[in-house]
């Protein structure tokens, strides 16, 4: 018996290793370079993606100035009229609709006298009335009082008469003794006014209709870092002098939709918090893009991907690092579009925050921008100021845009059929467009066909809607049979009790001693430290038992990569193999901890020898092999809201081996708990610096292949 075991053994251990040698066969995307007309993975990989819009029309404010000028912001008023102001020329230019009549406007009247603009930077058309954040304010004001210096806003009519002009608010008011300098500004329908005040970090400056001011609105909080905090904690105050002031971030851009949210975006969030955002550490409050209610708290929705532009970018070099969002406008039904000043492209998301489609990309094309600087709505076109050509480009939805939005407006009228049928063409039309996989599953959704629905969510990997399907089938199902359900699951856990209970006294009958060895550890894990004892003084565990065990929590952790339920993976199995990360995250580490530990334990006295700690360190493994199928199966009935829970079960599991590899440690080698906790600290330098030697070694065997390589080319060259 003993030997059919061990033969057993042997040849399960051989077939892990193989597969764990083995490939998967990944199932790959058709991906594109980063054009002017992509869309992002699940995976953050990047696909080809159908044209979204196109360039239908634009116009030379040169010659309307006939001079070069800085033109630096745009709004569209509601009858299509385009205002741009220049900052160098000191003017607003309005041109009306399709660009078929021109005028300009450089002067605004105060108390009864006439004044020129005065580097003028924002504008913002609404309801007949347009805004201007003029910077410098009246000229020759610049050095009056507190109350009278700073910028200021203009408000004028359609025809360009001055309705009224905003002077800047009493510092003493505002709180500060920074010059008020509007450089953007934006309004509700009640007329308040929101302003981006340049050097101004406590926030957007609010204004009633009448100018007078109210507070600020959404500071960006400063989130230093730990090492920060510390540094800052233990430097001297001559080293906190020269150290980074953690100084709140201003606001680039901002503009307010129907219902009164102001979106605004900030041009000089960290790529390391840009990178962090994507990769699953998202902090709100370090995100480019955000919307703010009254209270000024940040209600931007986030979809599958964080709104930040480009997902793959380098870190580094000339066309390194993150979008940098310099403008925001909104449309009518909620969909929001971002410009990004660093690769001139145009990101559009919808309310849900998925990405719906690029477009745009740097050079002098039709479709291209050479230094866009704003953006504006007007239904569903969108017009583009250019600061470096001088121009304003209006960009056209194409068939496959105008399809997109027009399916979200029956979404938000409740014509759900309607919405459905525009899908599935989009479908047959766009294949593999996971916008109409999505559009779909939100539809069958909305209908109750929740089946139906999970079906597509898990397509284009939406988990969030994907857990509203599941949970909603999993109601149903259970109102729909709870009548049978109950006795079925008392009658199931009733015969798994008893089942376990017979097949138990049965095993211990047995007299295999690698049997009787893995059944002992059923012991250890809940008397740890008398169950290692007895495993090196009195023979209770064996080399056998012990590598039954390991093999054991191999093959659970490879199941459990495997078969996790879909709302809780993390991982591609398209491109993961399953085997190899079992050995990555189980046999690997085991054979690293056991040839540390007794290294070090050697050094100081120990008292177990290397089969010892083998032995223990499998044993230990025990709550793996023992729990993690339950939670496994018990977890395929979770939704999104129980992953608090699941995350919990999981760590307990790890921290009960952990705490019976701290317990083997104590008990084997007699060690005091203090030098336990040494011992433990040495061990896992020790591992850190296996995996060191271990990576620069594949790093010379790297460099001596391609040595090789090279002087084999050279060779074939003579």
């Amino acid at each position: 018996m003993r030997k059919k075991l061990k033969k057993f053994v042997t040849i399960l251990f051989a077939l892990t290793v193989l597969l764990s040698l083995t490939s998967v066969l990944a199932v790959t995307e058709l991906e594109t370079e980063q054009g002017s007309s992509y869309q992002y993975g699940y995976w953050r990989n990047v696909l080809s993606a159908p044209v979204a819009y196109t360039c239908t029309d634009s116009f030379s404010l040169r010659t309307l100035s006939q001079a070069s000028g800085s033109p630096e912001d745009i709004s569209i008023g509601e009858d299509g009229t385009c205002y741009i102001v220049d900052e160098t020329q000191n003017c607003i230019y309005v041109l009306g609709p399709d660009f078929n009549s021109q005028k300009i406007i450089k002067e605004y009247t105060f108390q009864g006298k006439t004044y020129p603009f005065n580097r003028p930077k924002g504008i913002f058309a609404l309801k007949g009335k347009i805004y201007v954040a003029n910077s410098g304010g009246i000229k020759g004001s610049e050095e009056g009082n507190e109350n009278s210096a700073g910028g200021n806003i203009i408000v004028l009519d359609e025809e360009g008469k001055t309705v009224k002009v905003i002077e800047s608010p009493p510092l003493k008011e505002m709180t500060t003794t920074i010059r008020f300098e509007p450089i953007k500004v934006a309004a509700d329908a009640q007329g308040r006014l929101f302003v981006v005040s340049r050097n101004q970090t406590q926030g957007i400056v609010r204004l009633t209709a009448d100018g007078d001011f109210i507070g600020y609105l959404g500071a960006v909080r400063v989130n230093p870092t730990p090492w920060q905090l510390f540094l800052r904690a233990i430097a001297s105050d001559e080293m906190k002098k020269g150290m980074l002031k953690f100084i709140p971030t201003e606001y680039s851009n901002l503009t307010t939709d129907s219902d009164g949210f102001v979106y605004c975006v900030v041009e000089t969030v960290d790529s390391g918090d840009i990178y962090s955002a994507i990769y699953g550490n998202a902090v709100v409050s370090r995100l480019p893009v955000r919307k703010l209610n009254s209270l000024g708290n940040d209600i931007l929705d986030i979809g599958g991907l964080p709104p930040v532009g480009d997902i793959e970018f380098a870190m580094y070099g000339s066309e390194g690092g993150s979008s940098k969002f310099i403008d925001v406008s909104v449309s009518k039904n909620g969909v929001y579009s971002v410009l990004d000043g660093k690769r001139n492209r145009i990101f559009t998301y919808d309310t849900d925050g998925n990405l719906l489609y690029v477009f745009g990309g740097k050079g002098s094309g039709r479709d291209q921008l050479s230094q866009p600087v704003a953006i504006s709505y007007y239904g569903d076109e969108i017009f583009v100021l250019d600061r470096e050509t001088e121009m304003v480009k209006r960009f056209s939805p194409t068939p496959y845009a105008r399809s997109i939005l027009k399916a979200m407006q029956y979404h938000i009228d409740g014509e759900y059929e309607k919405e459905n049928q525009i899908w599935q063409q989009i479908k047959k039309q766009y294949i593999g467009s996971d916008l109409a996989y999505l559009g779909i599953g939100k539809n069958a959704y909305v209908n109750g066909n929740y089946k139906e629905a999970m079906e597509y969510f898990k397509t284009v990997n939406d988990k969030e809607y994907y857990s509203k399907a599941f949970g909603a089938a999993t109601r149903k199902t259970i109102e729909k049979n709870l009548y049978w359900l109950i006795p079925a699951v008392i009658g199931l856990i009733f015969v798994l009790v008893v089942g376990f209970r017979y097949l138990l006294r049965v095993l211990k009958k047995s007299k295999s001693p690698a049997l009787q060895g893995i059944l002992y550890g059923g012991h250890v894990i809940f008397h740890p430290f008398d169950g290692f004892w007895d495993i090196r003084h009195e023979k209770r565990g064996n080399f056998l038992s012990a590598t039954i065990i390991l093999i054991a929590a191999y093959l659970v952790d490879v199941l459990f990569v495997r078969f996790q339920p879909y709302l809780f993976q993390t991982l591609d199995l398209d491109e993961t193999n399953v085997f190899v990360k079992g050995l990555a995250d189980i046999t690997l580490p085991v054979f690293m901890w056991v040839v540390s530990n007794w290294c070090f334990t050697t050094l100081f006295d120990g008292k177990g020898t290397a089969k010892d700690i083998y032995i223990a360190t499998c044993y230990s493994l025990f709550p793996i092999v023992v729990f993690m199928p339950v939670i496994l199966i018990v977890s395929q009935v979770f939704t999104l809201d129980a992953a608090p829970v699941y995350g919990a079960l999981i760590a307990l599991v790890y921290v009960w081996v952990g705490f019976m590899i701290f317990s083997s440690t104590l008990t084997i080698h007699q060690f005091s708990f203090l030098k336990t906790v040494g011992m433990v600290i040495l061990t896992l330098i020790g591992i850190g610096i296996m995996i060191f030697i271990a990576l620069l070694c594949l790093n010379l065997l790297v460099e001596i292949a391609t040595f090789i390589s090279s002087i084999y080319k050279e060779l074939t060259y003579l």
